[in-house]
């Protein structure tokens, strides 16, 4: 489910899931990182793991090592 961003009475921002409250009293740019970053995680995205090299990398790759 979608992570939303609202303003709270203090003036800060809150980031909410379905499971929960993710931050509480931030700044707007903060709120809409980590949305964005709840978001990609929910749809497969896992932070730390290297990306996949496309096709033309893997060639390149390839031919660097054969030299």
């Amino acid at each position: 489910m979608p992570a939303t961003v609202n303003k709270n009475s203090k003036g800060g921002y809150t980031v909410r899931t379905p499971n929960g409250v993710h931050a509480k009293n931030t700044t707007k740019a903060k709120a809409e990182k980590q949305a964005k970053l709840l978001n990609a995680i929910d749809h497969g995205f896992k932070p730390g793991e290297k990306p996949m090299h496309s096709k033309s990398q893997m060639r390149r790759m390839m031919a660097m090592k054969g030299k």
